[in-house]
């Protein structure tokens, strides 16, 4: 029999999707992205009316996803027939602020309710004195007790009339109102208790506080050094309504001098400290994860802690989207190796638990750049990069011991805590490295693994090629591009590991880049052309300091001391369209821009599409200037071959760089700032149209129709 308080006895309102498939003889009811629920139940409906509470089931070592299984012949076949799942999400752990989400199958009409299933409300909204209406649409209104037809047009503040004058609405007659069947009495809902019963029907897109109707994961980073420089890019711009996990780029690993959460990401003088001391050899020290301090007051434009501060914020009111403290990265991985080593592995995992409870964190991402592979610090274009000079490959065993150890501490955590914490790591796509990362010991200890399939080539190369790339193009004269056999396509990359290492293709992402990688120096030879596509996998002239393997790079507004053409979507799409692009210094504290001061011409770029590879790129015949990218096509092509092939979904870096409609450099850059929250954001929206619930339902039933 149903639990008594689990689910109303009528169908609650939702208007968010699980996914019911009718399949030899059983109904297989799915539900994605339900990461740290507290709490999730399966209902099942019958004419509307409770008939059945089911335990849920979640697919084998990954609970971010429920899945049960009925039969068909359970139930009545003359009857409406509809599945609900029902979630708990913590939206505050300090205070126990919870939210409760239905979700319901994908089958039959929505009703319009409150969001826990209770009180009925009409679905016509109020007339609104601030709304511009328009031109005639017979858009339904409430206004002083009576619903009104919108025929005519109305500008702001042109009310409905009730003593027979003239107006841009028409009073619905007896058996119009009658037909709209609105609950109550106008002015008290359905339960005798709120006033005002009318309601827009929910839009998931844009309301706070609900689930998440994608189907595959995105996952993001927001860079916290996003709100340096030009971009003033802080997590409230991020339209969270269309993500399934935002990563929070970095959290330093660091030396623990003194066992306490108090240092700063900004002062680096510990960081600095540290890396003599490794260096030297000196000490025993332990290692430990940075922490933030989230107290601090929320500035627009300043204070260290800012960023973190308005992050846990957006967190709260969007309890769907799983907040990931992500470790380490390009810049601060220096320190992963002394953190795995056996006299040290249990403080660091201990630290990483206190501080994602401290924090609210859903779980921990490790961002270790990369485990074996040497690299000293690039301080010309970071003086507080750390590089990995000590790396060796001793690190294979390291890194899966580490992803073990966390693993069973995070398990343990949440057994504590009522919830589940998962476990990620971004690695990079090369050959070489997974072949050396023993993914094929460590990959069951992860809930999802971002293969990191952007950089794939840059001006580190002597020839222009494709930095993101689905396929393998057969005119790439690979001998030259990619004599190391280490670059791989998405497609490639994705075999390679599912049939070598037996790692499930639905744990895997792979990644969308937001920015440009550029060369310059890309001038046509005047034979042994590999393709019939301008500018593409031909020599750079080379930089006379620089060896043989290494090319020119190209301008690039994001760019700092060593060049390397990057360029955010913004200003991709505005030479795309023609329009010039001015490259200057983004961080004044930082390195100098080497281009600063160039002029980039939208008008002598020319777009192209790689078909065999489903890249784009723009060219610069005349002055040899190449950008390789991301574009709409391409990442909804990507996105597509993700459902087709079942993995788990996308990584994009990063949110920042996403087209979000402001030229980074001008004024609108810090004087529009308050106006930018929850602005449009080009490719964040395309994944989402691809991934939400909506469209893989129609992928779904159009391939059932081809067959």
């Amino acid at each position: 029999p149903p639990v008594e308080g689990d689910f109303p006895t009528t169908l609650p309102y939702s208007n968010l999707w699980a996914h019911t498939v009718n399949t030899n003889g059983n109904y297989e009811i799915t539900l994605n992205n339900t990461w740290g629920v507290i709490d999730s139940k399966l209902a099942v409906y019958l004419d509307g009316e409770l008939t059945e509470v089911l335990a849920t089931n979640f697919t084998a070592g990954n609970k971010g996803s429920a899945k049960n299984t009925v039969l068909a012949s359970k139930y009545p076949s003359n009857k409406d027939l509809k599945f609900v799942y029902r979630v708990t999400y913590v939206r505050d752990e300090k205070t126990n602020d919870k939210v409760v989400v239905y979700y319901k199958s994908t089958t039959g009409t929505i009703e319009v309710a409150t969001p826990d299933g209770g009180v009925k409300y009409c679905k016509y909204p109020e007339w609104s004195p601030e709304i511009e209406y328009g031109s005639p649409t017979n858009k339904i209104v409430f206004y002083q007790g009576f619903h009104f037809k919108h025929t005519g047009w109305a500008t702001k503040g042109d009310s409905p009339k009730l003593n027979g004058d003239w107006s841009p609405w028409t009073k619905l007659s007896v058996a119009e109102e009658s037909s709209i069947a609105c609950p109550g009495n106008h002015l008290m809902d359905s339960a005798g208790t709120k006033p005002n019963a009318h309601l827009e029907p929910m839009n998931i897109s844009e309301v706070e506080g609900l689930g998440s109707p994608m189907e595959k994961m995105h996952i993001t980073y927001t860079p916290e050094w996003g709100k340096w420089g030009g971009r003033k890019y802080t997590p409230k711009i991020t339209p969270w309504n269309k993500i399934s996990h935002m990563q929070y780029a970095f959290v330093d690993v660091i030396p623990d001098y003194t066992g306490k959460f108090f240092t700063d990401k900004d002062d680096i003088s510990h960081l600095t400290q540290s890396a003599r001391d490794a260096v030297n050899g000196a000490g025993s020290l332990n290692v430990s994860p940075n922490v933030f301090d989230p107290g601090a007051a929320f500035s627009a434009y300043g204070g260290t802690n800012a960023f973190m501060t308005e992050y846990n914020e957006m967190c709260k009111k969007y309890p769907y989207v799983k907040p990931i403290a992500s470790l380490g990265g390009w810049s601060r991985s220096a320190f992963f190796r002394d953190a795995a080593q056996p006299n040290k592995i249990d403080h660091f995992v201990k630290r990483c638990i206190d501080f994602i409870r401290e924090f609210n964190f859903a779980g921990v991402d490790i961002d270790w750049e990369f485990p074996c592979s040497r690299r000293d610090a690039d301080l010309v274009d970071n003086k507080n990069d750390l590089g990995t000079p000590r790396a060796a490959d001793d690190e294979e065993v390291l890194f899966t011991n580490l992803m073990k150890a966390l693993r069973g501490a995070l398990d343990k955590a949440g057994q504590e805590d009522g919830k589940y914490y998962f476990l990620s790591c971004a690695i990079v796509s090369g050959k070489t490295h997974i072949q050396k990362s023993g993914i094929g010991v460590w990959h069951p200890t992860c809930d999802f693994i971002s293969y990191m399939t952007y950089d794939v080539h840059g001006a580190f190369d002597p020839i222009s090629n494709h930095q993101s790339y689905l396929f393998q193009n057969t005119s790439e004269p690979l001998a030259e591009t990619n004599p190391q056999d280490n670059a791989m396509s998405i497609k490639d990359l994705i075999d390679y590991v599912t049939k070598t290492y037996g790692v499930p293709a639905n744990k895997l992402t792979v990644g969308a880049p937001f920015y440009s990688r550029g060369w310059s120096g890309i001038f046509m030879p005047s034979s042994g052309w590999p393709t019939n596509m301008p500018g593409l996998y031909v020599r750079t002239t080379i930089d006379p300091s620089a060896s043989e393997t290494k090319g020119c790079s190209a301008p690039g507004t994001m760019d700092g001391g060593r060049g390397a053409g990057v360029l955010p979507l913004h200003h991709l799409n505005k030479l795309i369209k023609g329009e010039n692009v001015s490259v200057r210094t983004l961080d004044m504290n930082g390195p100098a821009n080497p281009h600063a001061g160039t002029i980039l011409k939208g008008s002598d770029f020319q777009y192209y599409y790689d078909e065999a590879a489903q890249a784009p790129y723009l060219y610069n015949q005349t002055a040899g200037i190449f950008y390789t990218f991301e574009d709409e096509r391409s990442v909804e092509t990507k996105c597509q071959w993700i459902v087709d092939n079942n993995l788990a979904g996308l990584i994009s870096w990063d949110i920042a760089m996403d087209d979000y409609g402001i030229d980074m450099h001008s004024s609108e850059a810090t004087s529009a700032y308050p106006t930018l929250y929850q602005a449009e954001h080009l490719l964040t929206s395309v994944i989402f149209d691809k991934f939400k619930a909506n469209s893989l339902r129609l992928n779904y039933l159009n391939k059932i129709a081809r067959r």
